[in-house]
């Protein structure tokens, strides 16, 4: 190991680890070792590694990676059986980054505890999220104490993949359309900034508002 961090232990000796490595390029590897040190995981990954945990009984892992510019790997949370040595899932999680994990082996639930503002979300083992609706009444509840235009911005792109989902035949625009407005109105950067153009004229071309689009897309250039 180069730059180890962030070590966990399971009640059985297993243990999982970060390591940072030693390099001018976004990656990381994620280990797991058996009690006696036989490495039963090595999972490489092409962005910087956050957090990372295990179950109390040594058979499920998980860790985080930070924003990369390689999409596969960017703000992932990856899933890992530990008998079988293999990931089970990896995904962009909807909430904030966790700084710590819980385990419920019972009812097959991981936990992503966010000490900074001291939330708890859970996943199901096979990477449902399962307090959608909870997470989503605490955002809004942020945004009206304390309007962050990035994070407005991520809900409007989470809202706008459920309404890309199928069997959406009217899908509504206007919820969207108010929080990218809204985060126009923030101190964000000029990147951001056109980003929230260009997603505003997408919107407005699927809502058949040539003349919007077209002004969205000016500004976002």
């Amino acid at each position: 190991l180069e730059r180890p961090n962030g070590a966990v232990v399971a009640n059985d000796g297993t243990w999982v680890v970060n390591d940072w490595l030693f390099s001018d390029k976004l990656n990381g590897l994620f280990h797991v070792f058996a009690p006696t040190g036989e490495l039963l995981i090595k999972h490489r990954t092409r962005a910087n590694l956050h957090g990372c945990g295990i179950s109390d009984d040594g058979r499920f892992a998980i860790c985080q990676t930070c924003n990369s510019d390689c999409e596969a790997h960017s703000n992932k949370l990856h899933f890992f059986d530990v008998q079988a040595r293999k990931l089970l899932w990896r995904k962009s999680p909807e909430c904030a980054w966790a700084q710590d994990y819980s385990f419920d082996l019972t009812n097959e639930t991981v936990t992503l505890h966010n000490t900074h503002n001291r939330t708890s979300f859970r996943y199901s083992f096979d990477g449902n999220f399962l307090d959608r609706e909870r997470w989503e009444d605490w955002h809004r509840a942020e945004f009206d104490r304390n309007p962050n235009g990035y994070s407005l911005i991520t809900m409007a792109e989470q809202q706008l993949e459920l309404l890309a989902l199928p069997g959406q035949s009217q899908p509504n625009y206007a919820p969207t359309v108010s929080l990218l407005t809204r985060a126009l109105q923030t101190s964000i950067s000029p990147n951001t900034m056109a980003h929230c153009h260009r997603l505003l004229g997408e919107i407005a071309e699927k809502l058949v508002n040539v003349p919007e689009a077209i002004a969205r897309y000016d500004a976002a250039l």
